[in-house]
């Protein structure tokens, strides 16, 4: 079975009727937080940014947003921030990995793609010649293992 991408995995515990084990104006702002997070996942500068933007002191937010989804703000971050440059491997050929990080909010190549490859067990170049390949077979994207047994 395929895994969901990261921005729909824990956006499922957010309850359709509204409720939820934490109520209050800080959790809602905690709940448009990640929405905001799923919708723009390369327009948030940081952690700083959504405090600004959501009026939640940073203690309040990470704490919350911990508590109510079971990942920290960072994690979530870095995960949805992640998905979307695998995304952008796949569907942008012409963008350079460079460009990709960068459009991720990674300024340090480095960092990009060590953080790349811990989340999907290759680096970015590595990927996107998985990509091509794959393409050039033609058999799609679909199920590709990494060493770490997860979908890529």
């Amino acid at each position: 079975m395929k895994e969901k991408p990261i921005c729909h995995k824990y956006a499922d515990r957010i309850p359709d009727n509204g409720t939820s084990a934490c109520d209050g104006l800080a959790c809602r702002r905690v709940r448009e937080c990640m929405r905001y997070i799923q919708d723009h996942p390369t327009g948030i500068a940081g952690i700083k940014e959504l405090t600004w933007r959501f009026s939640i002191s940073s203690t309040l937010l990470r704490d919350r947003f911990k508590a109510e989804f079971g990942i920290s703000l960072g994690a979530f971050l870095r995960r949805t921030r992640l998905e979307e440059a695998r995304r952008m491997i796949e569907e942008e050929p012409g963008m350079t990995i460079s460009e990709i990080a960068s459009q991720v909010g990674y300024q340090n190549h480095s960092r990009f793609a060590s953080a790349f490859t811990k989340q999907f067990g290759l680096g970015p170049s590595q990927y996107r010649r998985l990509v091509a390949c794959r393409m050039k077979e033609g058999t799609g994207r679909r199920s590709w293992p990494t060493p770490h047994g997860s979908e890529v």
